[in-house]
């Protein structure tokens, strides 16, 4: 068996760290070494098998600003480059550019193999990140995307060490979902995102509020926690929905134990494979999503078949979508059902194969 690091800066609630959890799991589970590091010091939200040994740094958040960002990741380099040569392992996989960097850094210096994983859209990241990639990412083992739009935009499409892998479910999810009958459903919108500006929530609210009374019965759920909670919280006061629409935090396993809502609703303005987008289609959960410029949204959703989709920041067009997909009634079933068999492209084990045979086979695909 093979030993595999796996490098990130925490082990959170976001779709990057749940695929990480995810991966390291089964990687535990098909008796590889597995050693997962972390910059922080946090428990880990996801669950973690125990057979995956788990690394803290424990740096400081204390200080931000770019003098603080680049000492934090002089000391992921250090730490990293003295595990590397003590553990040496097969590979490494590091995901999120914040400890991509370090790890790919102290890599090449071990002559260790490294893969990294784009996670979103090429504009979400800062002009260092983008001339980092420019200049290192010919030189590691291997690149994943999580689509054919980002793997061939520049600059990336030049590179020869490539592939493209879609995010795995969660474990929780491991036959085919039968769809909740629509008589059955609960008048809830659901939205699962981190509270951040990527995730446009305040655009979900204002256009609830603008057809609320449309649907006296319907509520919005938002499940997420972030840095913008105290703002979306002052605008539902101001719309005067606080008995319509509910903040609820982090929720494990959320779309699943809602799988019963009415309608699921992605408000982002860009996205990388949005993880919840997978799961509430899965669930059978009717799901709008605006039209972000990975393409992944049109690559899952086609439009008033499996689901619906809407102009990314446009306020009428999500509006109208969503009156759409609550006015079609019963006709929902059939959408929800097409939704669900998203599953054959998506279940854990074939895509985890995909990762393990990319990782660890002699030729894999790079």
């Amino acid at each position: 068996m093979s030993k595999i690091i796996f490098t990130i800066d925490t082990i959170g609630s976001g779709g990057a760290e749940r695929v990480m959890a995810t991966l390291a799991n089964y990687m535990a589970e098909k008796d590889h070494t597995v050693i997962m590091v972390n910059a922080d010091s946090s428990k880990p939200f996801y669950q973690i098998d125990n057979r995956v040994t788990l690394k803290k740094m424990n740096l400081s958040w204390d200080k931000s600003g770019r003098v603080a960002m680049l000492e934090r990741m002089v000391q992921k380099y250090l730490y990293l480059e003295k595990l590397f040569k003590k553990e040496k392992p097969d590979v490494v996989l590091s995901f999120l550019y914040n400890m991509e960097i370090p790890a790919i850094l102290a890599a090449l210096t071990t002559k260790t193999k490294i893969v990294v994983s784009v996670r979103n859209s090429v504009q979400y990241y800062p002009r260092y990140v983008q001339l980092f990639r420019r200049i290192f990412f010919p030189h590691i083992k291997g690149v994943v995307f999580q689509s054919t739009v980002v793997q061939h935009t520049y600059p990336f499409n030049r590179l020869k060490n490539s592939c493209v892998i879609v995010n795995p479910l969660m474990g929780a999810i491991h036959d085919k979902v039968i769809p909740v009958e629509y008589e059955q459903r609960k008048p809830w919108i659901i939205n699962v995102a981190r509270l951040m500006p990527q995730k446009n929530q305040a655009l979900l609210i204002n256009a609830f509020a603008h057809i609320s009374a449309q649907y006296p019965q319907m509520e919005l759920h938002i499940f997420g926690e972030g840095k913008l909670r105290t703002a979306l919280e002052q605008l539902i006061e101001e719309l005067n929905l606080k008995n319509r629409v509910f903040l609820e935090g982090n929720v494990p396993d959320a779309i699943i134990k809602n799988k019963d809502a009415r309608l699921f609703v992605m408000s982002s303005d860009h996205e990388g494979f949005p993880n919840a987008l997978v799961e509430a289609m899965v669930c059978g959960i009717p799901s709008l999503s605006t039209k972000f410029d990975t393409g992944v949204a049109e690559q899952l959703i086609r439009d008033g078949e499996n689901g619906f989709l809407c102009e990314a920041g446009n306020l009428q067009d999500l509006e109208k979508q969503m009156i759409r997909a609550l006015d079609i009634g019963e006709k929902i079933q059939s959408i929800s059902e097409k939704a669900s068999d998203l599953f054959d492209m998506v279940n854990t084990e074939r895509v985890c194969s995909e990762w393990e045979q990319y990782l660890l086979g002699e030729e894999g695909r790079v």
